[in-house]
């Protein structure tokens, strides 16, 4: 896999940073750590690409972004509390 340019790794970095000032604001949950809620961010967004994820008409991708919002607004929601059961940093339960 190819290195992402440096412009894209500062730009990434300073979203991060945004993100995580943010969450220290208290207006964005800070159950995931900043860069992985900024990769699971983005890494949801091309599933509405028509381009990167086709669908089968633009009701079934409209459908599909409204999906994608909707998982966003959930996993960034300030107050949802990391809970118990999940995977740790070391991988444990």
């Amino acid at each position: 896999m190819a290195a992402l340019p440096p412009a894209v790794v500062a730009a990434n970095a300073d979203k991060a940073g945004t993100v995580a000032a943010a969450q220290r604001a208290g207006r964005v949950s800070d159950r995931h750590p900043a860069g992985d809620l900024l990769l699971l961010v983005i890494g949801l967004s091309m599933l509405g690409s028509a381009e990167l994820a086709p669908a089968p008409d633009a009701d079934a991708l409209a459908d599909r972004r409204r999906m994608v919002t909707d998982a966003v607004t959930r996993m960034t929601r300030p107050g949802t509390a990391r809970p118990a059961n999940t995977i740790d940093d070391e991988g444990g339960n």
